[in-house]
């Protein structure tokens, strides 16, 4: 090879790797700007459980006779969204949230959502309590997720008709015993400062 064409080779290189950390630079979050989306609205959706085996954290079957009957309480962590489980509440203070009878893989799409008001935040962290409600497996657990990420102020959204969802992604099992797997997406959008007339404040509801 020529020096022309190792100088070249080594043009080429640096340009490609410009590039590369060029492309991660705009995939990184973009931080809250104060006076810039003061007040949001968090909305995470659990889209689905799966859990075709139908198992237990433990390997054991929810029901050998039928299938699971999984229900889910959550907490919707903003306040200390990467402490170990169970995070900033105790599981006795976690919301209901679903339930379902004789299904491994209930489709779920219901979303949980936090006002943040004049401040910001960084991480979001939902906690999810999976267990069989089966009157005979006396509520054993299938599994314990987080599904975390991070809020990107760049993608605030101006009202809900115009807020996009993110892809879905798994949240990230705590037990891991059972392969399986809960699926959420959430989007950001801007709220008006009269929506925070409490605080923080999360509501459930079923996505329209």
């Amino acid at each position: 090879m020529t020096s022309y064409h190792r100088y070249s080779a080594l043009i080429t290189l640096f340009l490609v790797s410009i590039g590369q950390r060029q492309e991660v630079a705009t995939q990184e979050a973009q931080a809250h700007t104060p006076g810039e989306h003061d007040f949001i609205r968090v909305e995470v959706e659990l889209v689905q459980l799966l859990n075709p085996e139908g198992l237990l954290a433990n390997g054991q079957k929810c029901d050998n006779s039928g299938q699971c009957d999984p229900r889910i309480t959550v907490h919707l962590d903003t306040d200390r969204p990467l402490t170990v489980w169970p995070g900033a509440k105790p599981l006795e203070e976690f919301q209901d949230f679903f339930s379902a009878s004789n299904q491994n893989s209930p489709i779920i799409n219901k979303n949980v959502s936090r006002n943040i008001c004049g401040g910001s935040v960084n991480k979001v962290n939902l906690r999810a309590h999976v267990v069989d409600s089966d009157v005979l497996s006396s509520g054993g657990v299938i599994d314990d997720f987080e599904c975390i990420f991070e809020a990107d102020y760049g993608k605030v959204a101006s009202s809900p008709s115009s807020a996009e969802w993110s892809a879905t992604r798994d949240c990230r099992p705590r037990l891991q015993n059972n392969q399986a797997r809960l699926q959420f997406r959430y989007r950001l959008v801007d709220i008006a400062r009269s929506d925070c007339g409490v605080m923080g404040a999360m509501q459930t509801q079923i996505r329209s």
